[in-house]
C-alpha cells in the first residue's frame, strides 16, 4: 500500500490532547482574506496525518509561497502506528504571508536511494476583500442621508516593514474637506514610501464596504485613556 496524505489542516494552534489521545485545533482556515499583505501570524500550526506507512518514516516538507519562493523547510520524522497511519504537527512561529495567492507544502519521502517526491498540498490561499458594487443611487442616497452614518474614512497605514506611518482619508464625497495632516487615498491604490511601492487595493475594498453603516458611537474614557464601560 502506497503511502497516503489522509489529512493536512492549518489552524492558529494545534495541541495534543492526553485525555482524548487526539489533536485540539483552534482557528482552522483555509483562506485567509486580508487587507494588506505582507501581514505576519504569530504562529502557522499544521496538522499532518498518513496512511499506508509500512514503518516510521522521515520525510521532507518544503512550504512554498505563491510565487514558488521556498518559505520554509525541515526533517519530518513520523512514527507508524499499528494501523499504519502517522500525524504529526509542525508548528512555525512568525510566519509571514507576503503575497496573495496559494501556499502549498511539499513533501518528500527520505529512502536509501534518496528523497521521493510523494505530493503536493495546498495549505491554504489569501485574498483580498471583494470589490463592493455600489447600486443606482446608492451612492447619492448615502451622501444625501440625515442619519449618523459612515461617508468618509480616516485610517491610518503603517508597512510592516517600516517605522513611518500615513494618515489615509478616503470619502465617497469628492469634495469633502481633508482632514488636517491626511493625505488623500491614492486613485491608483498605490502608495510610495520611502521608495517602496504599497499596494492598497485590498484597503480601500475593505473601507469601501463601510460607508453607509451607522457611526460608531465613541465611549467615554477615564483619565489614563482606557475605555469606560457605559451603563
Amino acid at each position: 500500500m502506497s503511502i497516503k496524505l489522509k489529512h493536512c489542516l492549518t489552524s492558529h494552534v494545534t495541541k495534543f490532547n492526553p485525555q482524548s489521545r487526539g489533536f485540539d485545533i483552534a482557528g482552522q482556515f483555509d483562506t485567509l482574506v486580508q487587507p494588506i499583505f505582507p501581514i505576519g501570524m504569530p504562529k502557522l500550526s499544521i496538522y499532518l496525518a498518513f496512511e499506508g506507512l509500512n514503518r516510521d518514516t522521515n520525510f521532507e516538507m518544503r512550504i512554498n509561497s505563491p510565487s514558488d519562493e521556498l518559505l520554509s523547510s525541515g526533517e519530518l520524522p513520523v512514527p507508524r502506528d499499528m494501523f499504519g497511519q502517522g500525524r504529526k504537527v509542525i508548528n512555525i512561529e512568525k510566519f509571514v504571508i507576503s503575497e496573495r495567492g496559494a501556499y502549498t507544502l511539499d513533501i518528500l519521502e527520505k529512502t536509501p536511494s534518496g528523497l521521493k517526491f510523494l505530493l503536493t498540498e495546498t495549505l491554504f490561499t489569501t485574498s483580498y476583500p471583494p470589490k463592493r458594487q455600489f447600486g443606482d443611487g446608492e451612492v447619492e442616497a448615502i451622501l444625501s442621508s440625515k442619519e449618523k452614518i459612515i461617508k468618509t474614512i480616516k485610517s491610518d497605514f503603517k508597512p510592516v516593514d517600516l517605522e513611518t506611518s500615513v494618515k489615509l482619508q478616503l470619502s465617497l464625497d469628492v469634495n469633502e474637506k481633508l482632514e488636517e495632516d491626511h493625505i488623500l487615498f491614492p486613485e491608483n491604490n498605490t502608495l510610495t514610501l520611502e521608495g517602496n511601492e504599497y499596494d492598497l487595493t485590498g484597503l480601500r475594498r475593505e473601507m469601501e464596504w463601510m460607508f453607509g453603516r451607522p457611526i460608531p458611537e465613541q465611549q467615554p474614557q477615564n483619565e489614563e485613556g482606557s475605555v469606560e464601560e457605559t451603563k
